[in-house]
């Protein structure tokens, strides 16, 4: 009786898994280059030969370009466009900062009084109203990018009232909380009167 040890035999198994991996990655292998051959035979890809990408730094400001870019300088236009995202970020956190503001006022435990709701209410025409504002500004630096960029990188061009409109629904007027019912003391509901 031949009896191996488990780490033998385990030992053994796993060669045997070792060698039909090699063996069917041969046959892949074999597989993709018969397939790369035929292709290369059959000049379905002849079009896309030509001038090998030169990914070398071999322009003669290099050096310069290299330190501008470490330095934090970048071309005029992507700047300008850098600075249009921002000044978008900037407008939509107004709207955040009242959404913020709305939720707060209408979570499940809070009560709204009369006096806040129209405070919160005074603020938002207030707020939708900057944010109108902020939207014009941001269409004049669009224009204005629009005019010095090349026609694949031009923005478009915001929609004020669609954009208003969505951040008014987004954000509605706030409703006053009702005051809750008051209790009557047992002794007045002794002597209710009708």
């Amino acid at each position: 009786m031949n009896e191996q040890s488990p780490n033998a035999r385990y030992r053994s198994e796993g060669s045997l898994d070792e060698e039909r991996r090699r063996r069917r990655r041969r046959l892949i292998d074999e597989a993709l280059d018969d397939i790369v051959r035929q292709v290369e035979e059959s000049d379905e890809l002849r079009h896309l030969y030509g001038k090998p990408l030169d990914l070398g730094d071999d322009n003669e400001e290099w050096m310069a370009n290299h330190i501008l870019k470490n330095a934090g300088y970048t071309h005029p236009i992507l700047q300008r466009r850098h600075d249009l995202q921002t000044a978008r970020q900037t407008v939509e956190r107004i709207v955040d900062r009242l959404q913020e503001r709305h939720d707060w006022l209408t979570r499940p435990d809070a009560t709204i009084t009369p006096e806040a709701a129209d405070a919160f209410n005074t603020a938002r025409r207030q707020i939708l109203e900057e944010y109108r504002d902020g939207l014009a500004q941001l269409n004049k630096k669009i224009r204005d990018y629009n005019l010095i960029a090349p026609d694949v990188m031009h923005e478009l061009p915001l929609r004020l009232d669609q954009l208003v409109a969505l951040a008014a629904e987004r954000v509605p007027a706030v409703e006053p909380t009702p005051p809750p019912p008051r209790l009557r003391s047992w002794f007045s509901r002794l002597f209710r009167r009708p």
